[in-house]
């Protein structure tokens, strides 16, 4: 579900007509919902994995900042043959260490944080052509569903409808919450982060 489509069922949930003029009027409340709900997802309930090919350099060190997607967890490192490395040391805020393997090329499996989404029509009035990461959650989509119940939840916040607010957030943390069983995605196990690194917005 794209951020287009999630409007529209914000939209529903708050039981307002699914027309321009209320897009218009809503969608930047909306997305900022999204957003922060999605940050909290993706922290805490779901692991964007990605595998990446890095280059040590002679003091066998590797600068994270440098990575293609912005880094939560290192996960776990592998040389050549897949075989695990298990002493991995944290350099400083921003480099790690692999002991014995300076000038070689080593395979990062992280935790990463997506992009924040967005909706890239000015007027928020248009699906969007293409579909990617910056306007479609990297969650499994049965799970999408959280992100328009977060937005209903923070609009009848808004209005000081608080028992409502109190009904939409319980159910946007329902489905959020269901994504922890989505165990070893990536054949990761969740469990086993030897390093977290600071990262900002």
């Amino acid at each position: 579900m794209n951020v287009y489509e999630m409007d529209g069922m914000s939209l529903r949930f708050i039981r307002r007509p699914v027309e321009d003029d209320f897009r218009r009027e809503y969608a930047p409340l909306f997305l900022a919902a999204y957003n922060e709900i999605y940050r909290l997802i993706c922290t805490r309930f779901y692991q964007g994995v990605e595998r990446e090919t890095v280059s040590l350099d002679n003091e066998a060190l590797a600068d994270v900042r440098s990575l293609a997607k912005p880094m939560i967890r290192l996960l776990k490192v592998y040389t050549g043959g897949d075989r695990a490395v298990s002493n991995v040391d944290r350099y400083d805020s921003d480099r790690v260490r692999i002991p014995g393997y300076a000038g070689q090329e080593v395979v990062f499996l992280y935790q990463y944080m997506p992009p924040m989404l967005q909706n890239p029509h000015p007027a928020f009035l248009i699906e969007p052509e293409n579909e990617d990461d910056t306007n479609v959650p990297v969650i499994p989509e049965a799970y999408h569903l959280a992100l328009p119940l977060y937005a209903a939840h923070t609009w009848m916040h808004a209005q000081e409808k608080f028992s409502e607010a109190n009904f939409y957030y319980q159910r946007a943390m329902a489905v959020a919450g269901e994504l922890s069983a989505v165990s070893g995605y990536g054949g990761v196990d969740a469990g086993k982060t030897p390093l977290t690194v600071d990262w900002l917005m």
